[in-house]
């Protein structure tokens, strides 16, 4: 490969114009949400438009936006009472730091604002950002420049956790990871640099070191029982510092991965794996992560995943009968490379006027392709159903029922049917169960790394 224009971790360089006017852009929360990172679903749209009317960034009816938060920052003291890490933002003193903080972020020069591609941040920015953690904390951070100027935390987000890793220990990093964990959809940039940052600080000597404090109390582990969509993100944060340490190694960072292959049923390697990919491709590395690469992977769906997010034009493109996939060869291969493809493409047919992504999208398949469509784009809606909840750990059993209840719905499926499967309307079925509750508890947590050719008695 040709080197990228981004030559590590810690070394400013210059990038193209296009990436500086991709990163000048102040989006607004649906934008930086379900965007190309994580596009969203018409649920994801709906609610992100309700709390924009409802908290405060569309704002004209109040002299501090930061009001519109008040009950949700009130439960977050409830939810993190105790937490060292925690600042309430409601004081009087968080408040006037909260707008000094913004202010000095939204007037800092594009010079200064602009982060490459190796994630190495300006000093002002970098010196704003250390200031102002040790008056309002990680989550004064994160929300201030969205409240007041509605700006996209995708761009600096993971510089704040790499500011923020620098100053934790293995005592305070599981209390910022937990404030983080309030936010796990709004906030992932952040709890993405904080894991990277303390694992390139921490120096373990070796593999098992690496896996075994990541899995530990003291970092994701310390979230898979009670908040497993964090868990997962907070693995994939693992997978971005992997790759920076093995830049352009990627067998290397992916063999990293695969050391936990048999492990939870394979989806910490595989989430770990999906920030490696995204690394490779979309962060100090811009190599593209080709059809040879992603069959030929230990990881496929993962890498099909991180390979279709960035082919956003491609798939606005597609045609009713399209396959994009069309060119990987064998069953269950071409079906990984679905799952990648409806996993990205679900929030962008809805955003086009689809009303029923999971026809439009996934009707024109069949077999196990049909069966991964289904389960890759309610693997990603998945995000949308847990994020909504926030600051909750989880969505409510509730919200999950409906969802279910909506699954079976689609296929023309009862509940007081037995599972049976030899019918393929109940293997569809099973595989947007599987899907809508592939983030909520250890239990489900299977967003990536499902067998749906496993042996299945019952729904």
């Amino acid at each position: 490969h040709e080197a990228p224009a981004a030559v590590g971790v810690g070394v400013g360089v210059g990038v193209g114009k296009d990436v500086a006017r991709r990163h000048r852009r102040r989006l607004g929360f649906f934008d930086s949400v379900y965007s190309v990172i994580a596009p969203g679903s018409k649920e994801s749209a709906n609610s992100a438009m309700k709390s924009l009317s409802g908290a405060g960034i569309m704002r004209g009816d109040s002299s501090d936006p930061l009001d519109k938060y008040a009950n949700q920052i009130r439960r977050m003291n409830e939810i993190l009472a105790g937490n060292p890490e925690w600042v309430d933002l409601l004081t009087p003193s968080a408040r006037r730091h909260m707008k000094s903080y913004a202010d000095k972020l939204n007037k800092l020069p594009q010079s200064d604002v602009h982060i490459p591609m190796n994630h190495m941040a300006p000093a002002a920015v970098t010196n704003l950002f250390t200031e102002y953690y040790h008056k309002i904390g990680i989550g004064g951070l994160m929300f201030a420049p969205v409240i007041y100027y509605r700006m996209d935390l995708q761009l600096f987000g993971h510089n704040i956790g790499m500011v923020v890793a620098e100053a934790v220990n293995e005592t305070s990093l599981p209390n910022t990871l937990a404030v983080l964990g309030t936010h796990t959809t709004d906030w992932r940039a952040g709890i993405h640099g904080v894991v990277w940052g303390y694992i390139h600080k921490s120096h373990f000597a070796s593999t098992d070191e690496q896996w075994a404090f990541v899995r530990s109390e003291k970092a994701c582990g310390a979230f898979l029982e009670t908040n497993t969509y964090f868990y997962t993100s907070c693995l994939h944060g693992f997978g971005h510092g992997l790759y920076q340490v093995y830049k352009d190694d990627l067998l290397g960072a992916i063999e990293v991965c695969s050391h936990v292959k048999d492990d939870n049923n394979g989806e910490d390697a595989s989430q770990c794996a999906t920030g490696v990919y995204m690394e490779y491709s979309a962060g100090v590395s811009r190599y593209p992560l080709t059809t040879e690469i992603c069959t030929s992977s230990a990881f496929p769906r993962a890498c099909w995943l991180r390979a279709w997010v960035v082919r956003v034009a491609a798939i606005r493109s597609m045609g009713p009968t399209d396959d994009p996939c069309h060119d990987v060869a064998g069953e269950t291969a071409h079906a990984d490379c679905i799952y990648g493809l409806a996993k990205a493409a679900y929030g962008i047919f809805l955003q086009q006027g689809s009303s029923d992504p999971l026809v439009d999208l996934c009707g024109r398949y069949s077999g196990e392709a049909a069966i991964m469509c289904i389960y890759g784009s309610m693997s990603m809606q998945a995000r949308t159903i847990e994020g909504a909840a926030a600051p909750e750990a989880r969505a409510s059993p509730q919200r999950i029922r409906q969802r279910e209840v909506w699954c079976r719905e689609q296929f023309g499926v009862h509940p007081s049917d037995e599972f049976d499967r030899n019918n393929f309307d109940h293997m569809k079925t099973k595989a947007c169960i599987v899907g809508v509750r592939s983030l909520h508890a250890l239990g489900d947590m299977q967003n990536i790394a499902w067998d749906s050719k496993a042996h299945w008695d019952e729904w």
